[in-house]
């Protein structure tokens, strides 16, 4: 087998292990924080269930609605699943590695959440125009917060490209880890928590039209565009773990050719993304939602800790 065809075939399967395992990882932290508050908890394989329920399902769309709303869900579900095209998973090459880099990652995140949004406006709904205006203002702040962050771990390798950070930071981890990398990951981390609509910067078991953000785009929604738009989300979910285990930890990618060190690679990547799954259980179990009007002071922190943590890099390089 040629080197174009292993690659080819790779990619598939680094894709279609993040797709298969989206619904898992949402699972495993809504048990472990529940597990934390002394509940029960619904299963982990919960999520399969309710996307199946959905996507099993007719949908209602309002009268006022336009093509807009039919279109938002295909479309946000279409950037996300494009956008984990260029993230390594378990190994350093991906689909399209040499075809985008970080600032294609970013740009199609921030597609989706213009879609999104465009789809919760075009709604009808007091509610989903709120939350799309919230949402709108959330990604103005976090995506300079995003692209700061990953700029920051790209300036050692002198690359963009998600791959090569990920290769020298396996390969250099002495000069990789630093208090410029410290900085970024705190960064990237607090990006992470806001991008998911997790606690403090929203409560993804919310239905309380005064604070919900993602919630409230949805609200109705119904049937496959629901589904559609959930599985989206939790895409994105692991798609950002696996960003922050990767990138700011990336150790134990695959480094033997063949089906064993990319079965290896696989295993360590797992055990890392759940690792970060049951850290956001914990921070939600034992924080609270802050008001929407203190997420700037946050937001802006993480994006002073990203600058800080770039210009440390600059001077030690």
């Amino acid at each position: 087998m040629n080197g174009n065809a292993e690659a080819v075939i790779l990619g598939t399967v680094q894709v279609a292990a993040v797709l298969a395992a989206a619904p898992l990882l949402n699972g495993l932290i809504k048990k472990a924080k529940a597990r934390f508050q002394l509940r029960q908890g619904p299963p982990l394989l919960q999520g399969y269930r309710d996307l199946a329920k959905w996507l099993s399902r007719s949908e209602s769309i309002a009268e006022s609605s336009s093509f807009v709303r039919v279109l938002a869900p295909a479309g946000v579900l279409t950037t996300t699943v494009t956008a984990l095209l260029f993230v390594p998973v378990f190994s350093e090459r991906t689909p399209l590695t040499a075809s985008g880099d970080l600032i294609v990652v970013v740009g199609l995140l921030a597609l989706g959440r213009a879609l999104l949004t465009l789809g919760g406006m075009d709604s009808g709904s007091a509610f989903g125009q709120m939350g799309s205006s919230r949402e709108l203002a959330v990604g103005a702040l976090l995506e300079p917060v995003l692209l700061l962050s990953l700029a920051a771990l790209a300036l050692q390798p002198q690359s963009t490209r998600l791959g090569d950070i990920v290769a020298f930071g396996d390969a250099h981890p002495g000069k990789f880890i630093s208090l410029g990398w410290a900085l970024a990951a705190v960064s990237f981390a607090v990006v992470l928590v806001a991008e998911t609509g997790r606690i403090p910067v929203d409560n993804p078991d919310t239905h309380l039209e005064l604070t919900m953000i993602h919630e409230g785009m949805l609200i109705e929604y119904s049937g496959r565009s629901l589904g559609m738009l959930h599985y989206a989300a939790m895409i994105k979910q692991l798609l950002l773990a696996v960003m922050l285990v990767n990138l700011f930890l990336p150790f134990g990618m695959a480094r033997i050719e063949g089906a064993p060190g990319y079965a290896l690679g696989a295993m360590l990547v797992a055990v890392k993304v759940a690792l970060a799954g049951l850290a956001l259980a914990i921070l939600e179990s034992a924080l609270a939602k802050r008001r929407f009007f203190e997420l700037p002071d946050l937001i802006g922190a993480a994006a002073f800790s990203a600058l800080l943590g770039a210009g440390l890099t600059v001077l030690f390089i």
